[in-house]
């Protein structure tokens, strides 16, 4: 019980820090924060919506993605996808049970 209670307040930390970034930091180091925080959390969908809201407060149309502009949420989205793929693969089933974060 005290282990979950840390790892949701290690959450609620990590989601402040990232909607921080989102406003004041640079892209790099908020994509790096969300990846990292989308490795350790299981089911960190909130870098993706971050990432949308990122894309909505700065994103432009870029013309080498034909007018594109939420290339921060597709990339986040991507990264989340794979992030899920490979602890399944990894921790093998029954063992993502035991080990996952939340």
């Amino acid at each position: 019980m005290r282990y979950m209670i840390n790892v949701n307040y290690q959450r609620i930390t990590a989601v402040l820090i990232l909607c921080l970034l989102v406003l004041y930091a640079p892209f790099w180091l908020m994509a790096v924060f969300a990846i990292m925080c989308m490795v350790y959390f299981n089911n960190f969908i909130e870098a993706v919506l971050l990432g949308l809201v990122s894309d909505l407060i700065y994103g432009i149309p870029e013309t080498r993605f034909y007018g594109f502009q939420l290339i921060s949420f597709t990339i986040f989205l991507v990264v989340f996808v794979i992030s899920m793929i490979f602890k399944k693969k990894i921790l093998m089933g029954g063992n993502y049970k035991k080990l996952r974060h939340d």
